[in-house]
């Protein structure tokens, strides 16, 4: 918890805060598509949700592209 709202990421590379932090959208950005800075999964979560776009959809289907494209699909 920060000074910017609901969550601050202070560890890692990039440095975020989100107001409508999920738990279910932060995995979507961060495990499910391999990314291991959660810094970057709060970045990629906040900004897919200012476009309009659903993360945990979204999260899904760029983890299944991923592996897709990992097994020559």
């Amino acid at each position: 918890m920060g000074h910017c709202g609901i969550m601050e990421v202070t560890e890692g590379h990039i440095k975020a805060c989100w107001r409508r932090a999920r738990v279910r959208s932060l995995a979507a950005m961060g495990p499910v598509i391999n990314q291991p800075d959660p810094g970057a999964a709060v970045m990629l979560a906040n900004l897919i949700d200012h476009l309009g776009i659903d993360c945990n959809e979204s999260g899904y289907l760029i983890g299944w592209l991923m592996e897709c494209y990992e097994k020559g699909c």
